[in-house]
């Protein structure tokens, strides 16, 4: 099952224009639409610097790494450099509370989607005969998503579907013989039994080809002497073997981007384990590509294999840290030093590299929340935030009539469904048992069923609470003059 991507993710950037007035600023997200065209952040009051804080929707992306740039022009109308920032899209979900799939839908190609409705369930099987007349002999493919009990739409699932032959009758036909090809190279024919199944078993010959990826090309043909379309595979070739000699690993090496290659030495054997610190001090803080590579003790290169790095921050030694403060905030990153702080830990002291902390948060109205935690060094400086969410749900209250159980709550504005779960055991797994738009319930004959009963009622939050914490300046100088 696909994880579900949360709606909001909230940034904060301080943007400077030298001693010129910031009159507006814009953000987006991978290729640049041009000067101008960008997102519009909202710039409240004009200044020569700006906390400015934004949404930016997620709903559409996938999970991964992704380049958020943000500008801003002065009161001269010039547009500064857009400034890079890592977007990494996770994973959030509104509660720690599992969901359930109630809906999916599925489409081909720019065709329009198919709903599914199926048990609610946490874990769903879906068995759909997909029609093929329509479509033509070729590579096609399916989109399929799932939606939950809160409403969200999971990413978009996309599988291949191979169209071979659109038939004109249901007739089953007998698979005669196949061929198969390496990229340009001519076929080599496959006599079989004849089947409507066929296992193929073939050995490939690579002593010809290169160090590197190539594309198997198999295809079927029946007994009215069709051929089906060429299936795709990909072959990777590391070495050509001159013997069948297992080698030995004597050297490996690695760089990062398009710097020169670091070499190390390892004990030869035929399978290796390598640990190597990497500097970060000389990149910039984004993504990066590493690249390793194997030399064996014929002196032959294997393939280059490439994985992702990602700097976070620029370090400027690598003398491990101790942690002098930490601060909270809750919807709007105020910028760092600027959330609320975090009491003394235990030992009423901060000078350790990890740290355990508690802080109780009160006044914290009904609705769904971020909140978000950074941490200070003994160099001064801050930590990324680390964001997670908050459902804050009504207070419940029960009381019985007769085999009834009656339960009330109240709630504020941004809830207008409400989920009610029930267990047999305060630590048990909650079932949702109904839903309702109203704020009463009645769970009928449930007390002469059940010797007890325990209860949840949660809602769906159209929208993040406005709420936030700390106050900006502007509603604390506000209550300061209404007092």
């Amino acid at each position: 099952m696909r994880q579900f991507i949360l709606p909001l993710a909230l940034l904060a950037c301080l943007c400077t224009a030298h001693s010129q007035t910031i009159t507006q600023a814009e953000w987006f997200i991978g290729t640049d639409p041009g000067i101008g065209m960008g997102n519009p952040i909202t710039v409240n009051t004009p200044g020569d610097s700006l906390n400015l804080s934004f949404t930016v929707p997620t709903d559409s992306l996938a999970t991964g790494l992704y380049q958020l740039y943000i500008r801003c022009r002065d009161n001269l109308g010039r547009w500064g450099p857009a400034d890079r920032r890592p977007l990494v899209v996770t994973y959030a979900v509104a509660s720690s509370q599992p969901r359930l799939i109630t809906q999916a839908e599925y489409w081909v190609d720019n065709n329009p989607s198919i709903l599914v409705d199926i048990s609610d369930s946490a874990q769903v099987n879906i068995s759909e005969l997909v029609s093929t007349q329509s479509l033509q002999a070729g590579l096609h493919y399916v989109y399929m998503r799932y939606r939950d009990d809160l409403g969200r739409w999971s990413p978009i699932d996309k599988r291949p579907l191979l169209v071979t032959l659109p038939l004109a009758t249901s007739q089953t036909h007998l698979i005669t013989r196949a061929e198969y090809w390496v990229d340009s190279n001519p076929a080599t024919l496959v006599e079989f039994t004849d089947s409507t199944q066929v296992s193929i078993s073939e050995l490939v010959s690579t002593q010809s080809l290169g160090v590197g990826i190539h594309n198997m090309y198999l295809r079927c043909q029946d007994d009215l002497g069709r051929w089906s379309v060429a299936d795709r595979r990909t072959m990777v070739v590391t070495s050509p073997a001159a013997v069948s000699q297992p080698r030995l690993i004597t050297q490996a090496e690695y760089w990062v981007d398009s710097n020169p290659p670091t070499l190390v030495d390892v004990t030869d054997s035929t399978q290796v384990n390598i640990s190597e610190l990497i500097s970060t001090q000389s990149l910039e803080v984004g993504l990066h590509d590493v690249y390793l590579r194997y030399r064996d003790d014929l002196g032959r290169w294997g393939a280059i294999d490439r994985r992702p790095l990602i700097v976070t921050s620029p370090f400027s030694a690598v003398q491990l840290r101790q942690i002098m403060a930490a601060e909270y905030f809750v919807n709007v990153d105020p910028g760092p030093g600027n959330g609320v702080a975090i009491p003394l830990p235990q030992d009423s002291t901060w000078d350790e590299g990890e740290e355990t902390v508690q802080t109780i948060l009160t006044g914290v109205p009904l609705g769904f929340h971020l909140v978000g935690i950074r941490v200070r060094d003994d160099v001064g400086r801050w930590s990324r935030a680390v964001m997670d969410t908050l459902l804050v749900g009504p207070i419940l209250t029960v009381h019985t009539s007769g085999n009834n159980v009656i339960l009330d709550w109240m709630s504020g504005s941004g809830a207008d469904q409400f989920h009610i779960y029930r267990s047999s055991t305060p630590s048990g797994s909650f079932a949702q048992i109904d839903s309702t738009t109203a704020q009463t319930y009645t769970d009928y004959g449930i007390i002469s069923t059940n010797d007890r009963s325990f209860y949840q009622v949660t809602f769906s939050p159209r929208t993040l609470s406005n709420f936030r914490l700390p106050e900006s300046s502007s509603s604390t100088r506000n209550n300061k003059n209404g007092k």
